[in-house]
């Protein structure tokens, strides 16, 4: 479909599922929900995350 369109090709460095949960705990971030945009002619996707409590340490 999406070549049918004259869409450019995939992206060059994909980002997988895994990449992305790394990227988010490096960030002190988890994933609440994921949006796909048009998924039939668009590989977008908007991640919905919010900050990880950080318990306090004891000393």
């Amino acid at each position: 479909m999406k070549r049918w369109l004259g869409h450019q090709v995939l992206a060059n460095y994909p980002v997988s599922n895994a990449d992305i949960k790394e990227l988010l705990q490096r960030s002190g971030l988890r994933e609440v929900r994921r949006y796909r945009l048009v998924s039939l002619v668009s590989e977008a996707v908007y991640i919905v995350a919010e900050r990880i409590a950080v318990s306090p340490q004891a000393t």
